[in-house]
């Protein structure tokens, strides 16, 4: 039996999304409807465009490369370009590697190539990189089979100007109208309208209607995005996502803290006061020193101390004004620095360009380096911090603590380790140098441990990190951005995390930390989270001498609109609300001014998305479609997946004299000891795989059993354009009686069936009837039509093109039998007379006598011809044959 089940999982491997991905990675791709869904959706169209725009933590990469794989596979894709954020190249290698003997391509960091773009193979470069005119030239001297950008919102417009970035995508889309492209974004739209259009339009080169129909019949046509909270109640209708809780603690401060933040901000004030009194031309650098030296001394005395023994000693750096003050710029605005440097490099930068400024601070500064010295020996947020990690570590959770800052990521290091007394193998820092030294999988490996339990990060570090394997984050000082503090929770909060995330950040009660609080982030919260309690999140043990503030439910939204949307005026594209303002509102006690300006924007928002159709909820004919993604995959969701599977392995690990008991699987015959867990179905469809692989050598895709008594067709359709160009391939499973099997149902009611039957492997089987082909090509037309009709729409409204499909017929559906169980149970006829027209029809010559005699295909066969039944009985030196259910059935030699 082993042998027929290894050649049917070996079938789903190649084409089935649910099988194929966490056999490929060793069990670590785990499978979802959402993601199976973007699989089916884009795979039956011709050329494949499309931005995925789901939230972070769904897992656009693999959506990505699931596309990839297929295209790679199915259509002889073979020169692709993969643009992403320098940040996020060593990510993306990480996980194409673990494909590439599969995909048979080499894997190309443009950073370390040297020789010319002509050969086949996947070239991944930063989006900074190429829009450079010395590598942008040998991008677009090639025809590219796919194109994929990665964190695509980078590349667009600021105002009414496209940034280099658009213009160098937009060349390559001019160059390769009719390749694949496809685009990841969690923020595809940031409330820019004209931004957003122009990369759809990099998507649909043929959108030129903005008109409100059009725009909004672009959803599951050309976009889609999902939420954590349509992936819980729309797809898997259970809580794939736990719930994630914000937590906001006040501490009291010591009156040397008291006055070491009033002298930074009266500082950054002060520089503040110059940089907007100045005539002419303002000195940018000056408004950013005072943003970037404000928020470092905030963020830890220990990285104010390091930025202001800069200012004292004045070292003569080399440094480049132009780039410096770009980069500074780039971190004001948007809290991410797209090469990866940390703002600690930044801040030492500026201080260096306005060295001759800062004289006249000279005799402040000393001021605040004695103060920040006795901050460091009595800092009040470390001890609260020590408290909560130590609280959390108690009860084996591990915490992730972030910081903007490498300076303050190693003062925190110091103080846990003292504190806590914890060892290299239990605590680590991770900034951009700890990334180029021992690279991503190395620092993920360290945190999957069991030694480990805290690992302190900077946002630039943190950037290509998945880190679900810890369910505590401390948010050490508070971004800016809520896109930011969204990113970093995301990292966490995320899937295959399943506790309970607990968010925090602990505030000390000084005018510009409560400002930030209370006045920006709790007033924009309020509208669009839930508001939880200290009894839903009693199990966070909440320590004594900490006052909570107010805590959030993330996992609750109570506006569909996000907030990252409202930084941008729908009425004037020039009034975007940055990090830089905030902080400048927040100095000089004006961001009740500025949040009220965003709480406005909300009305308006609602009313522009609505032409967009992007944030609405999911009903109607998406649920409709949903469903037909449902039944093609054969789950209906990884629940139904995880039963099925485990429903089996009980049946079969008993088989063969093994016992199946709280997640504990022994075979003593194989001395195998393995653990299945309800919460990695990835991990169990690898274990069913490989249990099985243990108990069968070779594989048979036919199997004669007497426990059914019909016939069962393991069928892959494959389906074509109208010109037979390779589109998608499709396992699908249909009764001899022509009724459509769905996989679950398949490995829990059928597949259990071969363990308790008289079985033998057939030579030959050829089925007579066509009702299967009829039905096939039905189901899967129908299907795939159905999933398209939103895309086929679109495309009608915004006017021609050669895309497909654009009907039911555009699908050209060819439907094979590669593998069968014949079904004998109750099959005593006399079959002689249909195995005899059987065989002539095939071109054999009968002739009867003591032996029938059948000569044709250049040889000579003695056959007998039994019953059904009989052919699992039967011992002969001959070939023997019967018909069952419409299907002609031999066996070599018999039993």
């Amino acid at each position: 039996m082993s042998e027929f089940i290894l050649f049917y999982l070996d079938k789903l491997k190649e084409y089935h999304p649910i099988f194929r991905y966490p056999l490929l990675t060793g069990g670590d791709y785990e499978p979802y409807i959402h993601q199976a869904e973007i699989f089916y959706r884009l795979l039956a169209r011709d050329p494949v465009r499309f931005l995925i725009a789901d939230d972070v933590g769904l897992g656009k990469t693999i959506e990505g490369i699931m596309i990839m794989d297929q295209l790679i596979k199915n259509r002889g894709v073979k020169r692709i370009l993969l643009i992403v954020p320098k940040v996020l190249v060593n990510q993306w290698i990480s996980e194409l590697r673990k494909f590439d003997k599969e995909w048979q391509l080499p894997i190309i960091d443009y950073r370390k190539y040297r020789g010319a773009l002509s050969e086949n193979g996947i070239y991944i470069v930063s989006v900074d990189t190429i829009k450079r005119n010395e590598h942008k030239s040998n991008f677009l001297s090639v025809n590219w089979d796919l194109i994929v950008v990665d964190e695509i919102h980078k590349v667009g417009i600021i105002g009414n100007k496209e940034n280099q970035r658009y213009a160098t995508l937009a060349s390559l889309v001019t160059k390769n109208p009719n390749s694949h492209f496809i685009g990841l974004s969690a923020t595809p739209h940031r409330g820019n309208d004209n931004d957003y259009i122009k990369r759809l339009v990099l998507i649909d080169p043929h959108l030129r209607d903005n008109s409100e129909a059009v725009l909004r019949s672009t959803v599951r046509a050309i976009i889609l995005k999902r939420n954590k909270d349509n992936v819980n109640k729309v797809y898997e209708k259970e809580e794939i996502f736990p719930k994630a809780y914000f937590i906001q603690y006040l501490v009291e401060p010591t009156e040397d803290e008291e006055r070491y933040y009033t002298l930074i901000r009266e500082l950054s004030l002060a520089i503040l006061k110059d940089y907007y009194d100045s005539i002419g031309e303002k000195p940018k650098a000056l408004q950013l020193l005072a943003f970037i030296i404000g928020r470092r001394s905030l963020s830890s005395p220990s990285a104010g101390l390091m930025t202001f023994k800069h200012v004292i000693e004045n070292r003569s750096m080399k440094v480049n004004e132009n780039e410096v003050i770009d980069e500074a710029e780039e971190y004001a605005e948007e809290e991410e620095i797209e090469e990866d440097v940390e703002p600690d490099d930044i801040a030492n930068e500026l201080a260096e360009i306005n060295a001759p400024y800062l004289e006249r601070f000279k005799d402040f500064i000393p001021q605040l380096i004695e103060y920040a010295k006795r901050v460091i020996n009595n800092d009040s947020r470390v001890k609260a911090l020590t408290n909560l990690v130590k609280t959390h570590l108690s009860k084996g959770d591990k915490v992730i603590i972030f910081t903007e800052y490498k300076d303050t990521a190693n003062y925190i290091l110091g103080k846990l380790k003292e504190a806590l007394n914890l060892t290299d193998r239990e605590i680590k820092v991770v900034t951009s140098e700890t990334v180029n030294q021992e690279g991503i999988d190395k620092i993920k490996k360290w945190l999957e441990g069991k030694e480990s339990k805290v690992l302190v990060a900077t946002d630039v570090a943190s950037e290509g990190l998945n880190l679900q394997s810890a369910n505590v984050i401390i948010h050490y000082e508070i971004p800016l951005s809520i896109v930011r503090f969204e990113q970093r929770n995301g990292r966490v909060w995320r899937l295959k995390q399943i506790k309970p995330v607990y968010i925090y950040y602990i505030s000390l009660k000084i005018p510009l930390e409560q400002a930030l609080l209370e006045n920006y982030y709790n007033k924009l919260l309020s509208i669009t989270k839930g508001v939880g309690s200290n009894e839903k999140v009693v199990d966070a043990l909440i320590y004594q001498g900490v006052t909570v503030n107010k805590i959030f439910d993330l996992s609750e939204d109570k506006e569909t609109i996000p907030i990252y949307t409202m930084y941008s005026d729908p009425n004037n594209e020039k009034e975007k609300v940055t990090p830089i303002k905030v902080w400048e509102a927040a100095l000089q006690g004006n961001l009740d001014n500025l949040v009220n300006c965003l709480l406005k924007r909300i009305k308006i928002l609602k009313e522009t998305m609505r032409k967009f159709a992007l944030f609405e909820k999911m009903q109607g004919a998406i649920i409709n479609e949903i469903d037909s993604i449902r039944h093609l995959s054969g789950f209906e969701n990884r629940k139904e997946l995880n039963n099925a599977i485990k429903l089996f392995l009980e049946q079969y690990v008993k088989y063969q004299d093994g016992t199946f008991s709280n997640g504990k699987i022994i075979i003593q015959k194989l001395s195998l000891f393995e653990t299945y867990d309800d919460n990695r179905v990835g991990k169990d469809i690898y274990l069913f795989y490989s249990l099985v692989s243990r108990f069968a050598k070779i594989r048979k895709n036919y199997i004669v059993c007497d426990s059914l008594d019909y016939n069962i067709y393991l069928i892959d359709t494959s389906v074509e354009t109208k010109s037979n160009k390779n589109l998608i391939h499709l396992p699908i499973i249909i009764n001899s009686k022509g009724d459509i099997i769905r996989e679950s149902d398949f490995i829990k009611n059928i597949l259990p069936k071969l363990l308790h039957c008289n079985a033998i492997y057939p030579d030959e089987v050829l089925v007579k009837d066509n009702l299967w082909v009829y039905k096939a090509i039905d189901y899967v037309q129908q299907k795939l039509y159905y999933i398209e009709q939103q895309f086929i729409s679109y495309r009608q409204r915004r006017g021609k093109d050669n895309w497909v499909p654009n009907s039911r017929e555009d699908y050209k559906v060819n439907p094979t039998i590669v593998g069968a169980i014949i079904g004998v149970k109750g099959h005593n006829e006399d079959v002689k007379e249909a195995v005899i027209k059987a065989l002539s029809e095939q071109g054999w010559k009968i002739g009867l006598g003591d032996k029938i005699r059948a000569e044709g295909k250049g040889e000579v066969r003695y056959i007998k011809i039994v019953s059904p039944l009989d052919i699992l009985k039967v011992k002969s030196d001959e070939w023997i044959y019967t018909y069952v259910n419409n299907a002609l059935v031999g066996v070599k030699h018999g039993v």
